[in-house]
């Protein structure tokens, strides 16, 4: 068992007494691009597969599709929030939910609305593709209701139970569904909804899960600020514990790193933390604790295909970790809060959205092998 409580409680009090770090500036770094600035707070962003379109959506229930120079509005203002969207793994489909409690389901050949299916006066704040794009599930108050796109019908409807969604996850490379709530994340089979769900159990309520690339552990973040990692087949999982505050953000490195396993990462208060896997099969995670921000850090996200991982805060920096292990670049956005950060697919490119509704965005150069 890992704990930072010690770490955070030193950091905290040191910084009381001393003055904030200097940021660092690079000089082979411009402004970022501002691609737009929308009405509301960015909510959610996200790329589709082969990097042709970035879709963005706002609290104001905007959903913008950006190709290159052009903009095309999907949806626009409702003052309900669109709280997410997501891509088919195959990049046939796009779909958003939120606030006014529709799922809505874009075919991106054409950009034509297909499905509008009407949830309220639930929100719906959770969805995910399966891997082969043919289903899609989503949050609808206590229940997932797993819907086949093609057909455009439900396949399942999933209690819960305890609690309300609170997040889903489809493994990458198998057919199980993950789905997190109070005490904990349970599992299902795709190839027999009836049968009962593996539960991973949590004295607490599970707010962010997130499987590795190869679908080998999931990690829970958890409201009592503990993470825990488990790996599918083992009935033991680890517990992190000891953070300062909520954990914000959870991402797995595409790659492994030492002792054939990924890095995991995860965002508490100002603080980011990457786990190691240490050597041996029933030893546990080597922490380390990354610091750059001065405010708290609202997202981590790996660059594909890399050990390179990028962090948004509340200070409005994006920050470059080199090999999730020092910083890099620190990528100054101004005043406002990352509220949502993206890669580009084949990681050439950073898309952050801010909570004044600031789209920016950051290219990677030759020189210095930085970003501007």
């Amino acid at each position: 068992m890992f704990s930072l409580e010690q770490y955070f409680d030193n950091s905290r009090k040191s910084k009381k007494s001393k003055k904030p770090k200097k940021q660092h500036q690079y000089d082979h770094f411009a402004p970022p691009i501002v691609k737009d600035t929308l009405q509301e707070y960015i909510t959610a962003l996200a790329y589709s597969p082969d990097g042709t379109f970035l879709a963005t959506g706002t609290a104001g229930g905007e959903l913008i599709l950006y190709r290159r120079q052009e903009s095309i509005e999907l949806l626009g203002i409702t003052e309900q929030s669109l709280d997410c969207l997501a891509f088919s793994p195959d990049g046939n489909y796009l779909a958003a939910a939120g606030q006014d409690g529709h799922l809505r389901v874009w075919q991106m050949t054409d950009q034509q609305l297909i499905i509008d299916l009407d949830q309220s006066p639930r929100w719906i704040e959770h969805l995910d593709w399966s891997r082969d794009g043919k289903s899609l599930a989503f949050s609808n108050g206590r229940y997932v209701q797993v819907w086949d796109v093609a057909a455009d019908q439900v396949i399942t409807t999933l209690n819960f139970g305890e609690s309300s969604v609170l997040g889903i996850a489809w493994h990458p490379t198998a057919d199980l569904l993950a789905i997190a709530g109070y005490q904990g994340v349970k599992i299902w089979q795709a190839t027999d909804w009836d049968e009962d769900p593996y539960h991973l159990n949590i004295p607490s309520a599970t707010q962010v899960i997130r499987w590795s690339a190869e679908g080998k552990y999931l990690a829970a973040g958890n409201f009592d600020q503990t993470v825990v990692v488990l790996e599918w087949g083992n009935e033991n999982p680890w517990v992190m514990q000891g953070f300062p505050g909520k954990v914000r953000s959870i991402d797995w490195s595409p790659i492994n790193a030492k002792n054939d396993a990924p890095l995991i990462t995860c965002a508490s208060a100002e603080g980011i933390i990457v786990w190691e896997k240490e050597s041996g099969k029933q030893t546990g995670w080597s922490g380390r604790v990354l610091e750059g921000h001065l405010a708290k850090v609202t997202n981590v996200a790996f660059q594909p295909h890399t050990t390179l991982l990028a962090s948004g805060g509340a200070d409005g920096q994006v920050c470059i970790w080199n090999k999730a292990h020092k910083l890099g670049q620190s990528l100054p956005g101004g005043k406002l809060e990352i509220s949502c950060l993206a890669w580009h697919p084949q990681g050439t490119e950073i898309a952050a959205g801010t909570d004044e509704g600031q789209l920016l965005i950051w290219n990677q150069t030759t020189e210095g092998q930085g970003f501007a």
